[in-house]
């Protein structure tokens, strides 16, 4: 990772996982980093989509 002054590059490939927008439809690559917002954020133990972000 190398500073760009106002953020950072971080060098490397990316891949979509998941519905692009999100719809959601289970996705098992999505759910630990969704366990771990939900907690960290909201203290809940899953984040439910509701719908209102496409």
């Amino acid at each position: 990772m190398r500073s760009t002054g106002s953020g950072a590059e971080l060098p490397g490939e990316a891949e979509f996982v998941g519905g692009i927008p999100r719809n959601g439809a289970e996705c098992a690559e999505l759910d630990p980093p969704g366990r771990a917002f939900a907690s960290g954020y909201f203290g809940m133990d899953t984040l439910p989509h509701y719908g209102r972000h496409a």
